[in-house]
């Protein structure tokens, strides 16, 4: 099993922010499923990984080609998933985001809105900022899809991430799949968890 992090770790503490804004390519890169999607989500993690090798350009910089991430055919609305019962696990850890931004680089800089991009302003988002986060897509009263992003070195914020993984599975059992990492598994596999958030958060520094 390969573990991959093609990015860099922001460092500091945690900042509890008012807003999030993130390129949109990092959408959705780090999800949760029901547990009855992971065979599905595996499999595709493992083509993502594949045709990542495969089209990785000589320079050693970038693709020559992109591999779009298949939406498991089961997802949070067939258990079905409440709204209600999945914000209640996630405010037990975190504040609220509710304004929640991912554009193209453009529209970091830029005054002009990123006309493909997406602005949020009541999003169900749980986290510290940028570097720490849940977010939860629903449709009405009814969740379909979870993610994910962590890219912190602050233990706390890590640990409750986990805590408040283990306490949706324990509601819904459910699933990750890391395409950063390409590996996917089972939030009630503590030998996977274990191993998974020790790639997240690298050891103290001496």
């Amino acid at each position: 099993m390969k573990w991959l992090q093609p990015f860099k770790r922001p460092t500091g503490v945690s900042t509890q922010t008012t807003g999030i804004h993130i390129h949109g390519d990092d959408w959705g890169m780090r999800s949760l499923v029901p547990l009855a999607a992971y065979d599905e989500v595996s499999r595709d993690v493992e083509k993502a990984r594949i045709a990542g090798e495969k089209n990785a350009h000589p320079s050693g910089f970038g693709w020559t080609d992109i591999y779009v991430a298949q939406a498991p055919s089961i997802d949070y609305s067939a258990i079905p998933l409440r709204l209600a019962d999945a914000v209640a696990i996630f405010e037990k850890y975190f504040s609220r985001i509710p304004r929640f931004t991912a554009t193209a680089m453009a529209g970091f800089s830029s005054d002009k809105k990123d006309p493909y991009g997406s602005y949020e302003t009541e999003a169900f988002c749980y986290g510290t900022g940028a570097a720490c986060f849940v977010k939860l897509e629903p449709k009405e009263d009814i969740v379909k899809y979870i993610w994910f992003e962590t890219r912190t070195d602050v233990q706390e914020d890590v640990a409750k991430l986990r805590g408040a993984l283990a306490d949706l599975n324990r509601f819904v059992p459910s699933a990750i799949v890391d395409y950063w990492f390409s590996v996917a598994g089972r939030v009630g596999d503590q030998i996977f968890m274990d191993r998974y958030f020790a790639e997240l958060l690298p050891p103290p520094k001496a």
